[in-house]
């Protein structure tokens, strides 16, 4: 079977695109976070979210707190952070705007 012969509505590959920025976003703030808790559990989550949607990645909420061992509510409150962070310095992936904002021990 050939690639273009699997069928998956591009409104579900969308998503989960957006998905993954956020998951790349958050990696990129772990990079950047003070605290090694909350940086740990970014880049794990963020991790997850990369991955999000594929065979071998987490298909729901359940799966990325099963995968990670992060609570479902702070799962939640990373990707709103993140959803900042993309929306402030633009999408991970090309590299665009590298802000250097998400160094203090700012809560989530």
């Amino acid at each position: 079977m050939k690639i273009n012969e699997v069928t998956t509505p591009s409104r579900t590959l969308k998503e989960n695109d957006q998905v993954a920025e956020l998951g790349r976003a958050m990696m990129d703030m772990a990079a950047k976070h003070k605290d090694d808790e909350v940086s740990n559990a970014l880049s794990s989550v963020g991790d997850a979210l990369t991955r999000f949607g594929t065979n071998l990645g987490p298909k729901s909420l359940e799966e990325v707190v099963k995968q990670t061992g992060v609570q479902a509510k702070t799962i939640q409150k990373f990707m709103a952070a993140a959803q900042k962070h993309v929306e402030k310095t633009g999408p991970v992936r090309t590299g665009a705007g590298q802000g250097d904002d998400m160094d203090s021990g700012e809560e989530y």
